[in-house]
């Protein structure tokens, strides 16, 4: 089932979807601290649920790729059928391989190496929710 939903931000709504507790929490916290309301599900059938059920309020999604019960490319190709528009992050520890491009080619909007840092997240959620960069600082 859903991890947790953590506090209702302003600048939009992100599923995160991840089988690693401490990744969850890690990026629970730093999404929110940029203002982002934060989904937290803990494998692919449970955030193709959460999806099927809130896709409407959902502006980005960030899946791993290797999980139990459903993986992160099967999890997209399902949220694709409930939304064509579905805007995906897939994340991995292992380099970007075939499976992460076909992804991509199907529409996935970007690759996240694992283990990632707290800027490459917060950027590559900025980028693709707002449309921008946040400054170096």
């Amino acid at each position: 089932m859903i991890d947790g939903t953590a506090s209702v931000g302003t600048k939009g709504h992100v599923v995160l979807i991840d089988d690693d507790e401490l990744v969850r929490r890690f990026a629970v916290k730093a999404l929110n601290r940029m203002g982002y309301k934060v989904s937290a599900c803990v494998d692919g059938a449970d955030g193709v649920q959460f999806y099927r059920d809130n896709h409407e309020d959902v502006d980005l999604v960030i899946s791993d790729m290797v999980m139990p019960n459903m993986d992160g490319m099967t999890a997209f190709r399902e949220m694709k059928k409930i939304n064509a528009g579905v805007r995906v992050i897939l994340a991995s520890g292992y380099s970007m391989d075939d499976e992460v491009s076909g992804c991509l080619d199907e529409g996935a909007v970007a690759f996240l190496p694992k283990p990632y840092q707290l800027m490459d997240l917060i950027n590559i959620v900025e980028t693709h929710i707002t449309g921008r960069k946040v400054p170096d600082s």
